[in-house]
């Protein structure tokens, strides 16, 4: 076991990665443990997430947030909360992944009474495919992002280990707070730091929708290789005994000895 961020007692916890993703965004503190039975082989990975955001203002609520989540009071109250964003970002990027594999075809539906975007199975509308301005893109999870306000994937083109990505410069008009529509710039929000892989708009919009679907990309990036790099507990389960024992997996002599007078006592 060990801590990305251990500030606070760890209890409630999830096996989605993207669930912990989205809510490490905005800096609950998250502990991994993975578990491998010894019998099965089966792997099981656990996130130990915190109650409150640390270094946030305001103090986010963990179980507020999922309340408000589950019953879609957040989606009606809040449609681009930065948790809803990231779980969309998530999604989208799970969508992308199919394309460039499995050629599945995609296109962006309406999401929170069309103030976001998802994507879905089926067709994107003519006029974005075959739009005239486009910009291209190498980054999946910034694509993936721009899906969540509107800006729909046209074209996915092999190079190499990667793909390249074709969107149109503006996507699907959504929703405002005020009632209005906007069709959002694809290649604006884009723009990187000079100098940098941060995007120019956390410097100029720290709170744009944009910034949680792709930060929550990049905190499931980190966990991800968090847990290349995480010891695994061995689950051992004898058969003719419901004894446990629990041990790292790289246990000394001594302690597997101290394991078979565990099973044995």
């Amino acid at each position: 076991m060990s801590d990305l961020a251990p500030q606070s007692p760890l209890t409630w916890h999830t096996t989605n990665i993207k669930t912990a993703a989205a809510l490490g965004y905005l800096q609950f503190p998250i502990r991994t443990q993975i578990s491998q039975d010894e019998r099965s082989g089966k792997v099981h990975t656990q996130f130990f997430m915190g109650e409150q955001s640390v270094g946030t203002t305001p103090i986010h609520s963990r179980s507020r947030i999922l309340a408000a989540w589950a019953s879609g009071d957040l989606a009606k109250l809040e449609p681009l909360h930065p948790f809803l964003q990231g779980l969309r970002a998530e999604h989208n990027n799970e969508l992308l992944l199919d394309a460039e594999k499995q050629g599945r075809r995609i296109r962006l539906v309406y999401v929170a009474n069309a103030h976001a975007c998802e994507y879905r199975d089926g067709e994107e509308l003519p006029e974005l495919v075959h739009a005239k301005l486009v910009f291209k893109l190498a980054d999946r999870s910034l694509v993936a992002a721009l899906g969540t306000l509107g800006v729909p994937v046209i074209k996915i083109e092999p190079d190499g280990n990667r793909c390249i990505y074709t969107l149109p410069l503006e996507g699907h008009p959504l929703k405002q707070r005020d009632g209005s529509e906007q069709r959002y710039n694809g290649l604006n929000l884009s723009v990187r730091q000079e100098g940098s892989r941060d995007l120019a708009l956390e410097l100029r919009d720290p709170t744009h929708p944009l910034l949680a679907a792709y930060g929550a990309r990049q905190v499931h990036i980190q966990i991800a290789k968090h847990l290349k790099a995480e010891r695994r507990i061995l689950v051992i389960r004898p058969e003719g005994t419901q004894r446990k024992a629990f041990i790292t997996d790289n246990a000394t002599g001594r302690v597997m000895d101290k394991v078979t007078e565990h099973f044995e006592g």
